[in-house]
């Protein structure tokens, strides 16, 4: 059994079939990310792909396991209006900001800075598509847009007071004009209420070549660790409260603590539900029949993981030998 729908004859499946979770993937090309599956029966999809193409093909194929799911054709931005999009060789790094000129050899990637066409854009805000009525407000928002994903939070401050969790791709040095790196982005939402949780698939660049920390290959420096210099921050709500001290209500709580549990943070689910068990939660569950499920689905989750890391190590095995090898026949 893998992680799609994992939750679904838990006690907390009656919140969600009533309740069900807005989730909005902006950065959506390559398809809908997954750190949602475990509870994608009670999961409402929102993707944004501004390229026509794209979004069609997307629309094709992102039903998957989710409640529900649908690609709209919008560019999100920090601004409603007209924005040049910067499109590189490598068009998964398109951005709404220009690249920096001169920068240093090592972080010059050209595929990601080499620009091969821009294009002119409408771009909305967050606030905008909600309040238009194209859709309900996201408890859940992933970001990935190469820089302006700060800018993104900013400009739509009823949707940042509604989400419960944020998954944003950050930068640890500047590589584009105006925008803000990492603890920048930790400093404004820990302000709006929420705790750094992770630092996700974090990306270190060499100077040369591409080979990552701890392979080796046949250049003339086979090994060196690289810069860090990108990677996804995950941010989840501080239970009890909302951006300043409004109180989460009763069913946010519950989401909270599902949407921990979905991202693998089974340790702050219990102290969540643990702090609100003076109130009968919701849907006939108090706490500690919550908490015993929670328990099971921690066990259950636990064991995908190590199949996973399981498998996922056994198929590098094979390329790893390949680059000792690089190192000890030169």
């Amino acid at each position: 059994m893998g992680f799609q729908n994992l939750f679904s004859d838990s006690k907390f499946a009656p919140v969600l079939n009533e309740h069900p979770i807005t989730f909005f993937d902006i950065g959506t090309r390559g398809g809908i990310d997954s750190d949602l599956w475990p509870i994608a029966f009670g999961v409402d999809v929102v993707g944004f792909e501004p390229d026509p193409i794209e979004c069609s093909r997307l629309g094709q194929s992102s039903s998957g396991p989710w409640r529900s799911s649908k690609i709209l054709p919008f560019a999100i931005g920090d601004s409603v209006g007209k924005r040049t999009l910067h499109i590189p060789l490598q068009p998964e790094g398109a951005s709404l900001l220009e690249p920096l000129k001169g920068l240093p050899a090592h972080l010059y990637k050209k595929q990601y800075f080499d620009i091969l066409k821009t294009i002119e854009v409408d771009t909305v805000t967050l606030d905008h598509i909600v309040d238009i009525g194209t859709v309900s407000p996201p408890e859940c928002l992933k970001i990935d847009i190469e820089g302006l994903e700060l800018g993104v939070l900013k400009s739509s401050p009823r949707v940042l007071e509604n989400l419960l969790a944020v998954k944003t791709e950050v930068a640890f040095t500047k590589l584009r004009h105006q925008q803000p790196i990492a603890g920048e982005f930790e400093s404004f939402m820990s302000e709006k209420g929420f705790y750094l949780m992770d630092l996700i698939q974090p990306a270190h660049w060499r100077t040369t070549g591409y080979t990552v920390h701890p392979h080796m290959n046949s250049d003339n420096i086979p090994y060196s660790r690289g810069q860090l210099i990108q990677g996804d921050y995950l941010f989840l709500r501080k239970f009890g409260i909302k951006q300043g001290s409004e109180k989460l209500s009763t069913v946010q709580i519950v989401k909270l603590a599902i949407l921990s549990m979905s991202f693998g943070y089974f340790d702050y689910a219990a102290d969540i539900l643990k702090h609100n068990q003076a109130n009968k939660i919701t849907f006939n569950q108090d706490v500690p029949d919550l908490l015993w499920s929670l328990g099971e689905l921690s066990r259950r989750y636990g064991r995908v993981v190590a199949r996973r890391e399981f498998f996922h190590h056994l198929r590098l095995l094979g390329p790893y030998i390949r680059r000792v090898q690089n190192l000890i026949l030169r």
